[in-house]
């Protein structure tokens, strides 16, 4: 419990939502210093990094899954801690059931990322297997969606980020129906709108200081810095999560020009060839489902 009168140092150091989830905490924990911190560079971890952390903040807020075996500052956290610094763990919002045709896609190996990062598993499948742009577009139905999944991706989605606040010790309750009664809270399957960023604020804030009526019923406005990461949520999926949605996307990469459905698959296909990218050396998720239901609709 923060009860001191000298307030103390939190730092936020997490991924993409470190903006708006230090900006909540500050707006929330006004008596307290709150910072947004970077992940160390390899020369800083060379030199001195955890001392000067230790001098920086007493509380470090960082995301669960960055403390697991595996990932490269397992270590430096543990001495952290050792020293006295409070580590405070929170959840990577990951919710995909809004969009579940998006994925992350690779050339030949998982260390070797696409750019841009955001891909459709259709449309990663049509490239692949050299499907014409109309004919892809096809694709995008109700019932090849039933096929795949998408419409029963809700309930899993929802029982693994309860799992995820659960290993942090916060709320769920809490913020799943703050987040649902916002309707389409993500603005991607990783990218969280900032309402939702602030809904895991006040979890995070309850944690530190107990519930109260101020920190659970404030509103605060925040800018979104990540508005720009936008998936469309297909009218298929929306009509049964009771949005109003359609197949426009969006891309900061192109001054915001957007796209239709097949204007996108056209896009898409270009990025990959200008890659030089071979079909065979995609991988992405789910790519053994899409090709089971996908394939057999060639009709060769």
């Amino acid at each position: 419990m923060l009860k001191e009168k000298r307030g103390k140092r939190i730092g936020v150091w997490g991924a993409c939502d470190t903006g708006g989830l230090s900006a909540s905490l500050a707006l929330l924990l006004h008596n307290h210093q709150v910072s947004a911190l970077r992940p160390p560079t390899e020369e800083e971890l060379r030199n001195a990094w955890i001392e000067s952390m230790r001098e920086r903040v007493d509380i470090l807020v960082v995301p669960i899954s960055w403390q697991q075996p595996g990932w490269g500052l397992t270590f430096q956290l543990d001495v952290l801690r050792k020293a006295g610094l409070q580590i405070i763990s929170y959840p990577l919002i990951v919710f995909g059931a809004f969009h579940p045709d998006m994925c992350f896609a690779y050339r030949g190996s998982l260390t070797s990322p696409i750019f841009p990062h955001y891909n459709s598993k259709i449309v990663a499948w049509s490239y692949a297997n050299k499907v014409p742009i109309d004919q892809a577009a096809t694709f995008f139905n109700e019932s090849v969606f039933s096929l795949l999944g998408y419409f029963d991706a809700w309930n899993p989605e929802v029982s693994k980020l309860q799992l995820e606040f659960e290993k942090c010790n916060l709320d769920f309750q809490f913020f799943y129906w703050k987040v649902k009664r916002m309707g389409a809270f993500m603005h991607s399957f990783n990218h969280p709108k900032i309402q939702t960023i602030v809904a895991l604020a006040k979890c995070l804030t309850v944690k530190l200081v107990g519930r109260s009526e101020v920190i659970t019923d404030t509103s605060l406005e925040i800018p979104d810095g990540l508005s720009h990461a936008d998936w469309p949520i297909y009218p298929e999926i929306g009509e049964r999560l009771s949005l109003r949605t359609s197949y426009r996307w969006s891309s900061e990469k192109t001054g915001g020009a957007s796209f239709s459905l097949p204007e996108y698959i056209h896009h898409a296909y270009s990025k990959y060839e200008e890659l030089g990218l071979d079909g065979s050396e995609m991988i992405y998720e789910d790519s053994e489902r899409t090709n089971s239901v996908l394939r057999p609709l060639l009709g060769h």
